[in-house]
Formats: structure tokens, sequence, C-alpha cells
């Protein structure tokens, strides 16, 4: 229960980020306030955020049968997506090894891709406030040699 609770602070605090690392996009389509004043009834125009994910990283993202990109990334991105209604979101397949690269080259937006923030990474990106913490150990018989590693 601690975990879950945990998890969904986690998921509240990254919305929140993700939603705040927008913003600058959406005052840059926003018509209102200022001195000129506004007319909220204007709708606005939607901004294009393409979001890249490797596709081969279940439970994280994945391929279906049909070749549809599936998961819990998937899944929150569009969630984001859906909340955030003034942007028109893409999801893009990348190669891992390419995923650092082709963002700093411009050709998506961000990624959620399960990666996991180093600092060597660090110098290279900007990484917002987790969303998921992967837990990953390694059981073995009681008695083994391997306890140890």
């Amino acid at each position: 229960m601690k975990n879950m609770k945990n998890f969904f602070r986690l998921f509240i605090c990254y919305c929140v980020v993700i939603l705040f690392s927008f913003s600058s996009i959406l005052a840059d389509h926003d018509e209102g306030g200022g001195e000129t004043g506004g007319d909220d009834t204007k709708s606005r125009v939607k901004a294009d955020i393409r979001i890249a994910t490797e596709g081969a990283y279940p439970p994280w993202n994945i391929k279906d049968a049909s070749g549809k990109l599936i998961g819990f990334e998937i899944d929150l991105a569009n969630l984001l997506c859906d909340y955030m209604k003034y942007f028109n979101c893409t999801i893009i397949e990348n190669d891992w090894d390419g995923m650092i690269p082709s963002l700093t080259a411009g050709k998506f937006d961000a990624i959620m891709a399960g990666m996991s923030i180093t600092d060597e990474r660090k110098k290279k990106i900007v990484f917002t406030k987790p969303y998921a913490d992967e837990v990953a150990s390694l059981a073995v018989m009681k008695g083994s040699s391997l306890v140890t590693l």
C-alpha cells in the first residue's frame, strides 16, 4: 500500500512538472490578458508535441501484434496529452541508441522510454522529476553462492 501511495505521489508530481514545462508553449498561443485585453471566446491554436519512445521495453513501451505502440508510458503520454487540451501529441517510435541524439537534433520534443537519470545523460538533456521507479533484482535459491553478488 505504501509503494502504491508513493507511485501516485510521483505520478501527480510528474503531471504537474509536465504541465509547467509546457506552460511557455501555452503562453505563446494565449490571446488573453495584458494591456490589450483579450477575447476569451477565441479558440487557441493547438501546438504539436512529438513524444519518442522505443517500443521494445515491456511493460513500459512495446508494440502489439498489429504494430501499435502500447504500454504504461504510452498510456501515460496519452493521458497527459488529453489533459493538456491545447496540444496535438504524436508518439514516435525511435531506436534506443539514437534517443538522446534525436532529441537534441529536434526530431521530437520529449522522451518517454524508461530512461534512467544519470549524470552523463544530464550533461546532454534535462530531466523532469521521475514518473516511475523500476526496482530490479535477481532472485536465487536459498544457499546459492550467487547471493553475494
